[in-house]
């Protein structure tokens, strides 16, 4: 299981560090910063959601196809990132002095902004590597409906991005965090009353 633990590292790190990158570079090429993020974030919820259906198709060309088409699109996007001519690329940190910066270190918005991200992911990662299981363990969902589960969320997380980048006109982050977070609570809630299929796949 060393090589398994090992790729999930990598995959781990090569998400990390193209979102933060992403992030930087269409943060810093746009006049509309929260359009254009979740335009971003929606693009990756329709690979997310289109992902499955290639990896079955490959599948029956052979069983090592699915990786090594995962590797091919991960070389790819190497090579995006490193012909890319974006205004903005290759920017650093460096202060006057040839140094990088910290100090944002000592910003308290920063660390309460970086608590947020950690809560909001470890949230989402956990919800959605175990909500499948915890229906199927309750017999909420069958063994078919199960697997199209997380189909049915992404087209969900696709729709909600492109519903926040096009009609959501509030400009005050706060509020709309504040909004967010409590309707998250609101709907963990739920999904863990509901006990007929249809809700569950909804919810």
């Amino acid at each position: 299981p060393i090589f398994l633990l090992l790729g999930f590292l990598l995959a781990g790190m090569s998400k990390g560090g193209t979102a933060s990158t992403c992030t930087v570079l269409v943060g810093s090429n746009t006049d509309d910063r929260p359009r254009a993020l979740n335009l971003m974030n929606a693009w990756f919820a329709l690979g997310a959601l289109l992902c499955p259906f290639l990896i079955s198709t490959l599948q029956g060309i052979g069983a090592s196809m699915p990786m090594f088409c995962v590797a091919l699109a991960g070389l790819c996007l190497w090579l995006l990132f490193c012909f890319s001519s974006l205004p903005g690329r290759g920017a650093t940190t460096e202060g006057a002095s040839g140094k990088t910066e910290y100090s944002f270190l000592k910003n308290r918005a920063f660390w309460l902004l970086a608590m947020l991200m950690f809560c909001q992911n470890a949230a989402e990662y956990t919800v959605n590597g175990w909500l499948v299981t915890y229906y199927k363990n309750e017999q909420i969902l069958s063994g078919a409906l199960a697997a199209y589960a997380v189909t049915v969320q992404w087209i969900f997380t696709l729709a909600a991005r492109l519903l926040l980048a096009f009609m959501m006109k509030d400009r005050d982050p706060f509020k709309a965090l504040a909004v967010m977070g409590a309707g998250m609570t609101v709907m963990y809630g739920v999904l863990l009353r509901v006990s007929t299929p249809v809700p569950a796949l909804i919810d």
